[in-house]
């Protein structure tokens, strides 16, 4: 799973590596210096399941920017240097919210790396002391990589050992102040383990990537196969019951 996640076969979605180049860092970068990195997620996620995936420290990712990159200010972190790597699914987002994440970067130690940049998120995280996480499955791979890992964030890897989850907002500060090695945890093999093998394989499908497959050997991204009335039938069926449940 995780190798796999390196060289871009997710499987279950697009990779998210496509333009970035290996080996690739930050034009700043400087090894003398403490490093950080954050690894932005998608807000509207778990925020959509319900409140028990509420971010217990921060309402949202902008605020978690916001204030490290206050801490960076101060004496104590004059030799740290701080990354986010917007999730490259960001993308997609409006201009307007990108730009509002962008204007963090201060051009000295505050560095914000845009969804499109070319910069290499796995080269960042190899070369960083410190990671610090929102819920995106890097987050979980920088521990699997014995990375210090800092949760700011509910994930489905919370709750597992490896990340350090602060006590309180007070207590991020003192905890990137004082990175400590890791070892690897087992719970990093059980979690690549579910991640191959969960779920209910088909009877009838086969896929070909996360978005097409084959059902009882037709394959469905096929022009012929998609106007087939049989498939035209069985979408105006799901339709009719999906506007049922809902109205």
């Amino acid at each position: 799973f995780f190798k796999n996640r390196r060289n871009g076969i997710i499987g279950s979605w697009k990779p998210m590596i496509e333009l970035q180049k290996t080996g690739y860092f930050p034009k700043n970068w400087n090894s003398e210096k403490i490093n950080i990195c954050l690894f932005t997620s998608s807000d509207d996620e778990f925020a959509s399941i319900d409140d028990t995936w509420k971010n217990p420290y921060f309402d949202n990712q902008l605020s978690i920017i916001s204030f490290i990159s206050e801490l960076m200010k101060k004496k104590q972190f004059s030799n740290y240097h701080f990354y986010t790597r917007i999730h490259p699914n960001a993308r997609r987002l409006s201009e307007s919210y990108i730009q509002k994440l962008m204007n963090f970067d201060n051009g000295n130690n505050v560095a914000i790396l845009h969804p499109e940049s070319p910069v290499s998120s796995y080269s960042v995280l190899d070369n960083s002391d410190i990671i610090i996480t929102v819920g995106s499955t890097i987050g979980y791979e920088s521990v699997y990589a014995g990375k210090y890992t800092i949760q700011l964030g509910k994930s489905l890897y919370y709750g597992l050992e490896g990340p350090i989850n602060p006590e309180s907002i007070d207590n991020i500060e003192e905890l990137l102040l004082n990175p400590q090695k890791i070892n690897t945890p087992l719970d990093t093999i059980k979690l690549g383990y579910y991640m191959q093998t969960y779920g209910i394989p088909y009877k009838y499908y086969r896929s070909i990537d996360y978005r097409t497959g084959h059902y009882r050997g037709f394959n469905l991204d096929n022009e012929v196969f998609r106007k087939n009335d049989i498939v035209n039938k069985i979408k105006f069926f799901t339709k009719k019951q999906l506007f049922k449940y809902i109205y």
